[in-house]
C-alpha cells in the first residue's frame, strides 16, 4: 500500500481544478505538471499495477549501474539505484553520457540503503504506519523545471484563486518551516492540504513541502528542492506525513546521496 501512497502523491495536482492559465506564469513545465495530475490521475492507478510488475520483472534485468548526465552532470547511478530511468531520445539501452530525463527510485531512511535482493523483502513488508522508505524522483534535461520554480511555487500561496481551500499562514514556524494551512471543509479531500516553505539565508526558497491532511495513516507529503547550482536537476522526495519533523535530515541525506554518484563517475570504472 505504500507504493499506492507514494504513487498518489506523485499524480496528485499541485493546486486546485480552477487552476488558470496565469498559474505558474514563466514557468511552463509546471503548468503542464498541474494539468497532467488534474487529468490523469484516473490513469494512474492502472499504471501503478504496470509498474510494479515491470519493475519486479526488471530487478534481476537492470542488475547494472547506469553511467549517464544528470543535469548537466556525469553521473554512475548504483545497481539499487538503477530502476527507474527516462532517457532523452528513442527508448532503449542509452550510450553512456545519455542525458536523464527522469529518475526515481526507493530509500531507506536514515541509512540510505537501495532496493537490492536484500532489502527488497523489509521493503515489502514495512507497515505503511511507521515506514522510514522515501520515494524519489528528480526531472531533468527538457523535463527540469528551473531553477526558480520553487520561487513560483511559493508565489501561488499568496493566489486565493489557485486553492480550493482558503489558505491562512500560521503565526509560528513548524519544525522549521512557514506553514500554510487549509480553512475548513473536508481533511481527507486530496485538495485540503498544508503547506510548508523553507528559506535560506539570503531568502531564497529553497524547500517547499505539500501535506495532504488526510488521517489515514500513510498520509502522503511531497518535498521539493534543486539539486543546482551545477546539477540542473529537480528533486521530488515523497514520504509519510509522520516523517516531516525530520524533514531537514531527509533532504540533506537525498540530496548527498544523488551528489556521491556524481562522484561515483569521477572516480571512473
Amino acid at each position: 500500500m505504500d507504493g499506492l501512497a507514494h504513487l498518489a502523491d506523485t499524480c496528485l495536482p499541485l493546486h486546485d481544478k480552477n487552476m488558470g492559465p496565469d498559474t505558474f506564469k514563466g514557468s511552463r513545465p509546471l503548468r503542464m505538471l498541474a494539468w497532467a495530475g488534474a487529468l490523469l490521475l484516473p490513469l494512474a492507478l492502472l499504471a501503478w499495477f504496470w509498474h510494479n510488475a515491470a519493475l519486479a520483472q526488471g530487478r534481476e534485468q537492470t542488475a547494472v549501474s547506469i553511467q549517464a548526465d544528470l543535469g548537466g552532470v556525469q553521473v554512475r547511478i548504483p545497481a539499487a539505484f538503477a530502476h527507474q530511468i527516462e532517457f532523452e531520445g528513442a527508448p532503449g539501452l542509452p550510450a553512456p553520457g545519455s542525458r536523464i530525463r527522469g529518475f526515481g527510485f526507493d530509500v531507506r531512511y536514515p541509512d540510505m540503503q537501495g532496493v537490492s535482493n536484500a532489502t527488497q523483502a523489509a521493503r515489502d513488508q514495512a507497515p505503511m504506519e511507521t515506514s522510514m522508505w522515501l520515494h524519489v524522483t528528480l526531472t531533468a534535461a527538457d523535463h527540469y523545471y528551473g531553477a526558480d520554480f520553487l520561487a513560483h511555487m511559493a508565489q501561488e500561496l499568496h493566489r486565493p484563486k489557485a486553492w480550493k481551500y482558503p489558505l491562512r499562514q500560521l503565526a509560528e514556524p513548524v519544525h522549521g518551516l512557514t506553514a500554510h494551512v487549509s480553512q475548513g471543509g473536508d481533511v481527507n479531500d486530496f485538495r485540503h492540504m498544508t503547506l510548508y516553505t523553507h528559506r535560506n539565508a539570503e531568502g531564497r526558497v529553497d524547500t517547499y513541502i505539500e501535506c495532504h491532511d488526510g488521517t489515514y495513516p500513510s498520509t502522503p507529503c511531497t518535498l521539493y528542492a534543486d539539486m543546482g547550482p551545477a546539477m540542473k536537476a529537480t528533486l521530488s522526495i515523497h514520504f509519510r506525513k509522520g516523517l516531516l519533523p525530520s524533514w531537514r535530515g531527509m533532504q540533506a541525506a537525498v540530496q548527498e546521496l544523488v551528489r556521491s554518484f556524481a562522484r561515483n563517475a569521477s572516480r571512473g570504472p
